[in-house]
């Protein structure tokens, strides 16, 4: 890896900027002056100003130094990595890097005429003996759609060429462009991997500077990943030259590489072909793809050390058998210049690194599989701390952090033994034993994805093990994770780092900051504020404290105790439904108070008026209103005039949402229309979660939205009596070791397990440490059907209403629920499952991302797709994590009391 004190620091004074004042006005430089002034005391680092002309720099070029022209690029990367920065303003400072924004606010120094910097795609050129190529490659670059909003990394590492001037003059007429020059040439792909560290878009491309590109290259690579999230890297298809320098508009008749490739998405085995019967390379990405940035958080680095010109073929492979999915247009968006003399051409030797690719990569057991060798990715333990030591040390937290955590997922039979070795580290720079973190981090490695979202759970953990310590956190470590919560906004993930930031904040005592913070993010977008609040603070808080407190909203469900004197009739009153009996059950203890269910709508409606008491029609499924009582002209002849007319008699009306249409809707549209009627006519609306709100897009306003969370389930153990007890795990008969998935509650069409079914049967057939549980009343034929044609011994079937201590057993006696929905809003099933303390396996609709966080309570997946993924995994989870996750599931649900429950 490289190091930064080797390559780039020069041997200058420590914090040399020079700012040239040539083209700048009076009142410019004086902004340049403060802005700089400001900078030092916000983020106390000392650096001596020096003003200079344009000649200075001309000619200038001893020891490593970077060149900017905007305060756009004088990034916190540029300042904690280099000591010498030249800069060539056009104008006085006005967008700057938003962790330096922060830095002066902290000290109130921030202008108001300074605003946060970003950007999306990240260019990384590696400068080299370039003569020849820069001016027609800098032409072309600049040739982009969107060229002046892209940040373009130009990377002369020791160049013995005489590209100074050119790059000095691109980079006075680019804002985004910068010109880094390093005192030694640590080679290509370390400076790729140089460039993919200092860059701060999510996007990243390698601009090589002998090929070409054309105006709509990384415009359309980049609406292919905007457009598909589960893609890591696009490319089109190239054409090919022999002729240097030959320009994008020239090359139409070029003949084209790849054009055998079709359109659309492509993983792990594609890239590999059979050459005269031996397996050989087809690295379709080839010389200018667009990848995620966060790849390398998830898979490490370009390694040419071990794989040489071939090194971003083994990334990729790398990063598919980590289950990546690549995006390959056969439209042409390039030119690759094919010569001799090109750098994986020029040495005949380089196709032993293909070779020694396809050894290591190639299963000796199947020779048409191909699988990783574990010496592919698992380096010493000792080389990986001491590059995260390095990363920690230039100022890369969230590289480091997931250096760590790569380490982790590859030791974790020998956990001790590494985190004795990494706590040293990880006290030094994060002020917290490795031990004091990372065995958390654990469970969540079986997630999808891992990158930027399993570094904002490991510092979530980090802080809230911090909070608990009697000691202030020390300087080092507050730096790493202010850096931390900004890069992670800068891969995207705005919502998380700035709640992270926000949690920071407590660490600091600075509370209003905290509220502020949190009250921005939730103003900007609430759905994306209640999917991820408790992602970083792990149900320390409900959301009522959260409402009430944090985003200084009124919080509907308000009271801590039940109101007396009310008359309160609710309909359907459905039979041995724990939810309406827990929901009443506090204003049945109250004399006071006339509590009676209805399951006939017209008896409902009918419920007697009693004067001098808070009279109450609560409505909560309206499926049988829906399906009773409906014309289609829209009209509702019966259920909106007859609770009109229980208004007129002194009732309000009361509606829980439960569903953002009913299951069994036949039609949907005339639904949604009926569901804004009775909004319309309710006196107060009820969800169970903030989230809902968001959910709900058919809502006519919020005015008469209340929030009220459901309350836990009581589960006990022993539910059930012995020998019904000893029957009913005789019937399940789990083996010793076998982790028990169940299903619980009525099979029902709305919840897909018709499509499930078939990867539960493929998945025991591979593994028989896996046994599912279906119990519950079937009420889908087409499922009862399937059910009959494909019995296991490792699928159970208990077709009946289960009893509530039947109910409870089986849970107790799982590792994971597991829910199945094709829409679902609030999820009743789910929040039994946590009462009874077991981790669950839930999709990500509805409120559910509300209350699962992966590798802390359970899992979310996405579709049946990431599902079937997650299960091949899941048998590796070790039962002590399982059971850490059930503690925490029950952490959720433990402050949720059906006394707060408001009328």
């Amino acid at each position: 890896m490289l190091d930064l004190k080797k390559f780039a620091h020069g041997k200058a004074n420590k914090g040399d900027i020079y700012l040239c004042i040539h083209e700048l006005s009076r009142e410019q430089i004086r902004a340049w002056r403060d802005f700089i002034a400001n900078m030092q005391m916000a983020i106390r680092q000392n650096w001596q100003l020096t003003e200079i002309s344009a000649e200075e720099m001309e000619v200038r070029k001893d020891g490593a130094f970077v060149v900017i022209s905007s305060s756009a690029s004088l990034g916190r990367k540029i300042l904690k990595n280099f000591n010498q920065i030249f800069i060539f303003p056009q104008d006085r400072p006005r967008k700057i890097d938003p962790w330096l924004l922060y830095k002066l606010e902290q000290c109130n120094l921030a202008s108001d005429e300074l605003s946060s910097s970003g950007n999306d795609v990240s260019l990384i050129s590696s400068v080299f003996n370039a003569d020849k190529y820069l001016s027609g490659f800098l032409e072309n670059s600049s040739a982009l759609i969107g060229y002046q909003d892209y940040q373009h990394l130009l990377i002369a590492p020791n160049s013995p060429g005489n590209e100074h001037n050119v790059l000095l003059a691109h980079v006075k007429k680019w804002p985004l462009a910068v010109y880094i020059h390093l005192l030694e040439d640590p080679g290509l792909y370390e400076v790729w991997n140089l460039g993919a560290r200092l860059a701060t878009g999510c996007y990243l491309s390698n601009a090589n500077l002998d090929d070409r590109r054309s105006p709509e290259h990384v415009q359309k690579l980049k609406t292919i990943l905007d457009a598909h999230p589960n893609v890591a890297a696009a490319a089109g298809a190239l054409r090919v030259s022999q002729i240097e320098n030959l320009a994008w508009h020239q090359s139409a008749d070029c003949p084209t590489m790849f054009s055998d490739i079709a359109h659309g998405e492509y993983q792990f085995d594609d890239l590999f072909r059979k050459v005269q019967g031996q397996w050989a390379s087809r690295n379709f990405l080839h010389c200018m793809p667009l990848w995620r940035r966060d790849l390398h958080l998830r898979f490490g680095w370009f390694d040419e050390k071990q794989f040489g010109p071939s090194a971003d073929w083994e990334f990729w492979l790398r990063c598919g058998h980590g289950g990546c999915i690549y995006y390959f247009a056969p439209e042409p968006l390039g030119v690759y210049l094919k010569i001799e003399s090109s750098y994986w051409r020029r040495e005949p030797k380089n196709k032993i690194f293909d070779e020694k690719i396809v050894h290591q990569y190639k299963s000796a057991t199947a020779p048409d599989q191909f699988e990783l060798s574990v010496s592919c990715l698992n380096r010493p333990v000792s080389f990986a701390l001491r590059e995260a030591t390095s990363l920690f040390e230039s100022a890369y937290p969230v590289e480091a952090i997931a250096g760590l955590i790569r380490i982790l997922g590859g030791v974790q039979n020998e956990i001790e033994e590494f985190l004795n070795f990494a706590d040293g580290v990880s006290r030094f720079h994060l002020d917290l034993e490795a031990r004091g973190w990372m065995p958390q981090v654990v469970p969540a490695l079986y997630a999808e994805g891992q990158g930027v979202d399993i570094i904002s759970h490991a510092l979530a953990l980090i802080f809230h093990a911090l909070l608990k310590k009697a000691t202030p956190a020390k300087a080092r470590a507050i730096s790493n994770f202010e850096i931390a919560c900004f890069d992670i906004i800068d891969y995207r993930e705005e919502t998380s780092g700035n709640l992270l930031l926000a949690s920071l904040q407590k660490i600091l005592q600075n509370n209003k900051k905290k509220y502020l913070i949190i009250d921005s993010v939730f103003k900007k977008d609430a759905r994306l504020f209640w999917e991820n609040i408790q992602k970083i603070y792990f149900f320390k808080n409900t959301s009522k404290f959260i409402l009430e407190k944090l985003v200084g909203k009124k919080s509907a469900n308000g009271v801590d105790c039940c109101k007396k004197n009310i008359n309160l009739a609710f309909y359907p009153a459905f039979s041995a439904n724990s939810y309406l009996d827990l929901l009443y059950e506090p204003y049945r203890s109250d004399p006071s108070n006339i509590i009676e269910g209805y399951l006939d709508f017209s008896e409902f409606i009918q419920h007697q008026y009693q004067q001098g008491k808070e009279n109450i029609l609560h409505i909560h499924w309206i499926n049988s209103i829906w399906n009773g009582r409906y014309e289609k002209n829209g009209e509702k002849k019966f259920a909106i005039q007859s609770l009109r007319q229980a208004q007129e008699r002194g009732f309000q009306i009361y509606w829980t949402i439960h569903n953002y249409v009913s299951h069994a809707s036949s039609n949907v549209e005339e639904e949604i229309k009926f569901r804004k009627k009775l909004y319309q006519l309710a006196d107060k609306i009820f969800v169970h979660h903030p989230l809902a709100i968001s959910e709900l897009d058919w809502l006519p306003d919020h005015k008469k939205v209340h929030v009220f969370e459901h309350g836990a389930y009581p589960v006990t153990e022993n539910c059930l009596g012995p020998e019904e007890a000893v029957s009913l795990e005789k019937f399940i008969g789990l083996d010793k070791g076998q982790l028990l998935i169940t299903i619980v509650g009525q099979i029902r069409a709305y919840k897909g397990l018709e499509k499930l079914l078939p990867v539960m049967i493929h998945l025991t057939n591979e593994n028989s440490s896996i046994k599912f549980l279906i119990a519950g009343e079937i009420k889908d034929p087409s499922f009862a059907k399937l059910l009959k044609r494909h019995s296991t011994s490792n699928i159970k079937i208990i077709d009946e209403h289960l009893s509530l201590p039947k109910l409870n057993h089986i849970m107790k006696m799982s590792d994971f629920g597991l829910l199945s929905y094709g829409r679902i809003l609030t999820s009743g099933t789910l929040f039994h499952w946590l009462s009874a303390g077991k981790p669950v396996l839930a999709p990500r609709k509805g409120t559910i991302p509300a209350y699962v966080v992966n590798g802390w309570n359970g899992y979310i997946y996405d579709d049946l797709e990431h599902l079937t993924v997650f299960f091949k995994k899941i048998a590796k989870i070790d039962k002590k994590n399982i059971c850490s996750m059930g503690v925490n599931a029950l952490s959720v649900v433990a402050p949720l009391k059906w006394e707060n429950f408001d009328t």
